[in-house]
C-alpha cells in the first residue's frame, strides 16, 4: 500500500469514488448558481425598466408645478417651496448609498474572514501527507 493511501484510510479506488462524487456536486452546485445568477439578471432588469417613468409620475404627482396661463399660451413653471425635493431626496441617496457600501464592506470581510479560518483549520486537520521516495 503506498504512502497516499495510507493517509487517506483508503484503497486507490475509494479515493476515486470520493474524487467523482465530490465533482459531481460541485458540479451540481455551479448549475444550480447559474440558475440563479439569471433570475437576478431578470429581477434587477425589471426594475430598471419600470424606474424613470415611476420616477417622472412621482415627481409630476406631487404638485411643485403649476400651470399658468399668461397671455394665449399655459406655461408650466415651479412652485417657490419645490427645492425641499431636492434637499431631502440628495442627502437621502447619499445616505443609503454609504450604508449600501458599509454593509457591502462588511460582508467582505466576514466572508474574507471565513475564508482564512476555513483554510487554517483545513490545512491543519490535514497535514500534507508525506510520500516517501524509494531510491
Amino acid at each position: 500500500m503506498t504512502q497516499l493511501s495510507k493517509h487517506t484510510g483508503g484503497s486507490p479506488n475509494t479515493l476515486t469514488g470520493h474524487s467523482h462524487s465530490h465533482n459531481s456536486m460541485l458540479l451540481h452546485l455551479a448549475c444550480e448558481s447559474e440558475s440563479t445568477a439569471r433570475s437576478v439578471k431578470m429581477i434587477t432588469l425589471i426594475p430598471l425598466l419600470y424606474l424613470p417613468p415611476s420616477f417622472l409620475a412621482t415627481v409630476f404627482g406631487m404638485n411643485f408645478f403649476v400651470v399658468t396661463d399668461i397671455g394665449k399660451t399655459p406655461r408650466l413653471g415651479l412652485l417657490r417651496d419645490s427645492w425641499l425635493y431636492l434637499a431631502i431626496a440628495v442627502p437621502l441617496t447619499a445616505l443609503t448609498v454609504v450604508v449600501w457600501l458599509y454593509w457591502q464592506g462588511r460582508e467582505r470581510r466576514a466572508v474574507q474572514n471565513s475564508r482564512l479560518s476555513a483554510l487554517g483549520r483545513e490545512s491543519s486537520a490535514h497535514p500534507p501527507p508525506h510520500i516517501a521516495m524509494d531510491s
